[in-house]
């Protein structure tokens, strides 16, 4: 009777550890859900009941918990083998305590920094948690000069729960080992053995937590039409390993939004790019969306083209576009040039804003072009197609150019000259992401003075950097919004300022009247919110400026992916090209815009002269309709739409990865130029 009781002893403290991280980790799950969930009630008011909330993220939870447990069962099979060596018994048993600590520390860390990473992009960490970590000059100088206190305050409760965990599962461990060990030894290996297969097998079984042909995935837990809820049910931990798991591999758009005919899907995209058949006639099965597209106006000479990008510049900051009044210069440039007001971001990261605006090519729910591995060599962008029509090409950059893989993309596509911080000879301000605005457009202005007087018309993407965490920017230089001066929408008046000053000077130089700029925004700030794609968050300005422009106040709506091939066609330039954007020149262009927001679709159309259609493509439902108002656009009401509609919008949810993974955006035909 008494060995009974031992062997059952023994099983019990073999599985004590799991049962101990089990609890822990669930407990820490569960807290952190009910937190966010009280922290963020305007976004999910009415969309949850508590009790499936919790009960869909214990689910996840469980699966969480699992994957570590697969580890955790082989560290406690090898500190149980071990344990019969006195020698070897210590140091095993402490390096398994601490690799478990690690374990409790990390998932702690994560959810602790949830909130902030909820607030600024509205979903839980993501890829981009850890992409970053690859440029640790600029992510160190920003966490240091803008987080000190976060960081100092997330270092010690790492620590502290690091140290408690490894105490506490030394012991554990320690106690479960000796008493194992006090059987006799035929026993005390069945015991071990025994308790490993089980543990391994329920480990498992808890990461799958399905028996289904697929484990569990975020679609599957997933039960509103709010974005946000649909984070909350997650936790940071899988959220963050899942994003990273896919990073290499990418998703598969049609797997998540469901698979259509290539043929239809093509149809149907070409169709929606207000272009004739005839103008397809070159396109080819390595090149399918080539069209020719004859210039609006014809010009002796073609036009410089610059492209001002400017870092997280949204529509909420602009009093003209309804938003606050931080913005006095770029309001002033909408009287002078040709302005739109619905202009609307394809994404929410600056090489999503890149992407669309120097290549044109269209967002899908993986990583940007500038930063995918196909994507790096012969891609077609602007400068390519520039470059070979005899334009000197630039990227001029406050900070290191090699973030975000940029330096590398453009050198390889089209650029000629790339310019950076160390371009900078004493610069008057430099911050955590580089030099400031002001340094920059004046750094622009020299270069552009310099090119004009070669024979050769120029081409440039100039990319701010100053409206960027920490936000810092020079004193003096405005009256500030609010306090303390390093804030968001004092950037965000800044940033202005030194647009404002750029014009001041261009202005004044022979070059602008020969050059069409483009002032437009990569992407708001903070995107977050109640919808699956918060549409509000990707209203950005757009306005043409200079050559023969005139003043004018458009109310289509457009997407990013509309201003190649305006500039081309106002520049004066015949070209042929991939790109399935539309010429702004023609009256009958516009009145649609696509958005990609982390795992989710948006395709919006003009409904009428006052409302917005919306189509939105989900891991979990292919077919959310909406109509919102032109002027509220935060207010999403459900509709049904026909299927036509349905159609066009898969097409262009899955078109993007289609004809990037069968590489079918190619630049070789530019070499025959």
């Amino acid at each position: 009777m008494n060995s009974i009781k031992n062997i059952l002893k023994s099983i019990l403290g073999y599985f004590k550890p799991f049962i101990s991280l089990f609890l822990i980790t669930l407990v820490i799950f569960t807290i952190s859900r009910i937190v966010f969930t009280y922290l963020n009630l305007e976004n999910v008011n009415g969309s949850f009941t508590w009790s499936k909330l919790l009960f869909s993220g214990f689910r996840l939870d469980i699966s969480t918990i699992g994957y570590p447990c697969v580890l955790v069962s082989l560290l406690v099979f090898f500190t149980q083998i071990f344990g019969f060596s006195k020698k070897l018994n210590k140091p095993i048993i402490k390096i398994v305590a601490c690799i478990i600590g690690l374990l409790v520390g990390c998932t702690i860390i994560l959810e602790a920094a949830t909130p902030a990473f909820l607030n600024e992009y509205g979903v839980r960490p993501n890829r981009f948690f850890v992409e970053y970590l690859k440029y640790p000059q600029e992510v160190f100088a920003m966490l240091m000069n803008g987080f000190l206190t976060s960081v100092i305050v997330a270092t010690l409760l790492f620590i502290t729960a690091c140290v408690s965990a490894y105490i506490f599962f030394k012991r554990q461990i320690t106690k479960s080992v000796a008493t194992i060990q006090s059987n006799k030894l035929i026993v005390s290996l069945s015991v071990i053995f025994t308790c490993f297969i089980l543990s391994v097998g329920i480990s498992i079984l808890m990461a799958r937590s399905s028996l289904g042909h697929r484990p569990l995935n975020p679609a599957m837990v997933a039960f509103s039409s709010n974005n946000m809820t649909n984070e909350l049910v997650l936790n940071s931990s899988y959220s963050l390993i899942y994003a990273v798991s896919r990073i290499k591999t990418g998703a598969s758009s049609d797997k998540i939004y469901g698979s259509m005919d290539q043929t239809e899907m093509f149809s149907l995209l070409l169709s929606d790019t207000n272009r004739t058949k005839e103008q397809f006639v070159n396109a080819t099965a390595k090149n399918p969306t080539l069209s020719y597209n004859k210039a609006s106006h014809q010009r002796d000479t073609p036009l410089n083209i610059v492209i001002l990008l400017q870092e997280s510049l949204g529509a909420q900051f602009s009093k003209r576009l309804g938003g606050l009044d931080l913005t006095p210069n770029l309001d002033k440039l909408f009287d002078e040039g040709w302005m739109f007001t619905n202009a609307f971001a394809t994404g929410t990261r600056s090489i999503r804003g890149i992407e669309a605006v120097v290549t044109g090519f269209l967002p899908t729910i993986n990583a940007a072009v500038v930063k995918q591995p196909k994507s790096q060599y012969n891609f077609f962008t602007l400068p390519a197609l520039l470059k070979a029509k005899g334009y000197d090409t630039s990227f001029i950059y406050g900070g290191e150019t090699h973030f975000d893989n940029m330096k590398s993309f453009f050198l390889a596509n089209g650029i000629s000259e790339v310019i950076g911080q160390s371009d900078y000879e004493n610069p008057t301000f430099v911050a955590s992401w580089g030099v400031c605005d002001e340094d920059l457009m004046r750094k622009a202005n020299e270069e552009f003075i310099k090119k004009s007087k070669s024979n050769k018309p120029f081409f440039s993407l100039v990319f701010s950097s100053s409206n960027h965490v920490p936000f810092e920017i020079p004193e003096g230089k405005i009256e500030l919004y609010e306090e303390p001066a390093y804030s968001r929408n004092n950037a965000v008046k800044y940033a202005d300022y030194a647009i404002g000053k750029f014009f001041e000077l261009a202005k004044k130089e022979e070059y602008y009247k020969n050059t069409i700029f483009v002032v437009v925004a990569d992407h708001d700030s903070r995107v977050s919110g109640a919808s699956l794609v918060p549409v509000q968050h990707f209203h950005i300005p757009v306005v043409f400026l200079g050559a023969d422009i005139e003043s004018r106040v458009d109310e289509r709506l457009i997407s990013q992916i509309d201003i190649a091939p305006t500039l081309l066609s106002y520049a004066g330039i015949d070209a042929s090209y991939p790109m399935i954007g539309m010429d702004l020149n023609n009256s009958n262009s516009g009145g649609r815009a696509i958005m990609q927001y982390d795992k989710n679709f948006a395709y919006m159309w003009r409904e009428d002269n006052d409302n917005f259609g919306v189509q939105m493509l989900t891991p979990q439902n292919t077919n959310m309709g909406y109509i919102i108002e032109e002027h509220k656009l935060d207010v999403l009401k459900p509709t049904k739409w026909s299927e036509d509609i349905v159609k066009k919008a898969h097409a262009w949810s899955i078109a993007g990865a289609v004809i990037y993974d069968k590489e079918l955006y190619g630049s070789d035909y530019l070499k025959n130029k």
